[in-house]
């Protein structure tokens, strides 16, 4: 009996439409593969990267203040003779947030290299000179206690001045300012300030600015007016004006780099 030959069956193609569907199902699933991936790693980066290294103390890593060389050895105040006043008078201070009245004076002024101060900074001033010219370098004063009165006749010269030169007088009484205090606002009225004599445009290139900088923390002085902080003082920079705070105050003004109004602000005086 013959058997019939048996003929595979004609495989029609696929619809389109169906080709399409699963292309579709294809990328959708490494997109989603691919998407599970990025969600690990960023759950990865988030919590297993901290633990594995974890930060830095914030602290640590905070930049530490500039300590100057000295030139010689720091010394206490006993060892210099030198005066210890109460914090009242070392951080009294006298600007446009704290004015000082138009009578007001030091309880007690002193002449020093000509010049008139609080007679209590008097011993310091004398240790500072002789440190000074010990190693070479004299120090000479131009200026130290001013009066209300004084000031005023001082800031009013400069708003004149300004004024001749083609300021409006309200821009003129301002401008002044930052140059020369307003009557009042002045620190050198307390008696704790001198001014030293020199060339304010060179000052800081000389051997005495840079022994002073060094050393006359040791002896209770920082620069009143220094670089960098006029939004502080209110006073554009004048290397010239030294103020007394007393060696303990001094010597932390001097490791912050801080202006008296910073130190002050600092400590919550």
């Amino acid at each position: 009996m013959r058997k019939r030959k048996k003929y595979s069956p004609i495989q029609k193609p696929r619809p389109l439409h169906l080709e399409r569907i699963m292309n579709l199902k294809r990328w959708t699933g490494i997109l989603l593969i691919c998407a599970a991936a990025f969600m690990a790693l960023a759950l990865f980066v988030m919590w297993g990267l901290p633990v594995l290294f974890p930060p830095e103390d914030p602290e640590d890593s905070l930049p530490q203040a500039t300590v100057l060389p000295t030139a010689s050895p720091a010394a206490s105040a006993e060892e210099n003779d030198l005066p210890t006043l109460e914090d009242s008078v070392n951080l009294f201070v006298i600007n446009e947030d704290h004015p000082a009245d138009a009578d007001f004076a030091p309880e007690e002024t002193a002449e020093f290299d000509s010049v008139t101060v609080d007679a209590r900074i008097v011993p310091a001033l004398t240790a500072l000179c002789d440190a000074a010219k010990a190693d070479g370098v004299t120090l000479k004063f131009s200026g130290g206690y001013v009066s209300y009165a004084e000031q005023e006749s001082l800031y009013n010269a400069e708003v004149e001045r300004l004024i001749a030169a083609g300021s409006t007088k309200i821009m003129a009484r301002e401008d002044a300012k930052s140059t020369v205090s307003a009557p009042g606002t002045s620190d050198l009225q307390s008696g704790l300030c001198v001014t030293v004599q020199d060339d304010p445009a060179t000052f800081s290139t000389t051997d005495t600015y840079g022994w002073l900088q060094r050393n006359m923390a040791h002896y209770g002085f920082v620069f009143r007016y220094p670089a960098g902080k006029e939004d502080e003082t209110g006073i554009k920079r004048n290397d010239l004006v030294l103020r007394y705070v007393g060696t303990e105050h001094a010597a932390a003004i001097r490791r912050l780099s801080f202006c008296l109004e910073e130190y002050l602000r600092y400590i919550g005086a």
